[in-house]
């Protein structure tokens, strides 16, 4: 319980200091900054076709027969106050997210825990204890 809390505690501290750098980071046009520029052109792009066509079957078919997916609930999200649709940024934004989501939030994740153990001795001792494999690995 300990450990959650300080990985929340830590989450909470760091965020705005991660978000500001990246912002800062994405100032630079450097290659890096611009493979992912162009990656992520690439990217909206397939998803305005995809978009293009799924909006084109709703028109068709009705909402019903097309696959109820993410992209379909994007698409056919409306704001509550004013019943604006997503843009289409917001929309290829959002499924850019969701595809990245996993692995980033994983990875994230893993190498905070990771660092958080590194720092304390007794922690990292009782997990190793509790996650020995030893006995599994010989079979």
């Amino acid at each position: 319980m300990a450990l959650l809390r300080s990985f929340k505690d830590f989450n909470l501290a760091t965020s705005d200091l991660f978000n500001d750098f990246l912002k800062l980071y994405q100032k630079f046009d450097t290659p890096a900054v611009q493979q992912r520029r162009k990656h992520a052109g690439s990217l909206s792009a397939h998803f305005d076709v995809r978009a293009d066509q799924r909006l084109a079957d709703i028109s068709a078919m009705g909402i019903g027969e097309v696959p109820q997916d993410l992209l379909t609930t994007l698409l056919s999200a409306r704001d509550p106050t004013t019943g604006a649709a997503l843009s289409r940024d917001d929309v290829n934004t959002s499924l850019k997210d969701m595809m990245s989501a996993g692995h980033d939030g994983t990875s994230s994740t893993i190498a905070c825990m990771l660092t958080m153990l590194a720092a304390n001795p007794v922690a990292l001792a009782a997990v190793t204890a509790e996650v020995n494999l030893t006995p599994y690995l010989h079979h």
